[in-house]
């Protein structure tokens, strides 16, 4: 797999909307150590919020080959802004 299909949130029970400018092309090694990162904070609709989910789509795997996806070790990490004098 070379890319995900989609890259979504949704705020509350909203409707799933693209992350603006994501990009979706996943770096591959033959060593099990690839990685992908997105940097959420220029998405200042989901600031505030008191619920977010975030869903990764992939694409459609043949169900006949070795091709396989794991996704292990997700890391959310989200900082408070700074506090304005």
């Amino acid at each position: 797999m070379t890319s995900l299909t989609a890259f979504e949130y949704k705020i509350g029970s909203g409707a799933w909307t693209p992350v603006p400018g994501a990009i979706l092309s996943v770096a591959n090694s033959s060593a099990w150590s690839n990685s992908w990162s997105m940097n959420l904070s220029s998405v200042t609709v989901l600031n505030n919020q008191p619920e977010v989910t975030l869903r990764w789509r992939f694409p459609d795997l043949d169900q006949l080959t070795s091709t396989q996806v794991r996704f292990a070790e997700p890391r959310l990490l989200a900082l408070p802004k700074a506090a304005h004098p």
